[in-house]
């Protein structure tokens, strides 16, 4: 994805390949597996306040979020996702809407710095596969991979209802 300035100098923001074809499931993960190791239920609207105490602020529209779960230390967080009822999602392989809730899952179950409340928010993607179009509501594990002062990596694994990879980003 580029961009003009106006002065013919073009700026690259996104660079990628597609690949079309089965590929291989990078995950062994299943969403059974992520709700044993989330075990523990959260409160929706205090997940939004956290949100919201580091000015991420989502109106109705962005909010799908529908349960908050986590676990011990290294759990990671998995949030259950689904668009508002009137609201049409199209025929897209996951909405970014549920991929910026995913991202924003990144929170739960992470130790937080006191001092500082900045969250780390996505500026680079490693790979993105999908491998099926997604029922309404879909399940999002994010797990921390490296944590850093700085920069974070993190895995999230969807899955639709039926339990099945939707995408693994």
């Amino acid at each position: 994805i580029l961009t003009n300035d106006g002065d013919d100098q073009w700026a690259t923001y996104v660079e990628g390949e597609v690949r079309v074809g089965p590929g291989d499931k990078i995950t062994s993960e299943t969403l059974a597996g992520a709700k044993e190791r989330c075990h523990q239920e959260f409160d929706v609207e205090a997940h939004y306040g956290e949100l919201a105490g580091v000015h991420i602020e989502w109106g109705p529209l962005w909010s799908w979020t529908e349960a908050v779960l986590g676990g011990d230390d290294d759990a990671g967080g998995l949030v259950q996702l689904t668009p508002p009822e009137d609201m049409e999602v199209g025929n897209l392989p996951l909405h970014p809407v549920a991929i910026d809730n995913g991202f924003a899952a990144s929170r739960i179950g992470v130790v937080k710095n006191e001092e500082d409340s900045t969250p780390q928010l996505p500026f680079a993607v490693e790979r993105v596969q999908w491998f099926q179009p997604p029922s309404r509501s879909v399940w999002c594990s994010n797990r921390a991979v490296e944590l850093g002062d700085e920069n974070s990596r993190f895995d999230l694994i969807f899955w639709d209802d039926a339990g099945e990879v939707v995408a693994v980003i």
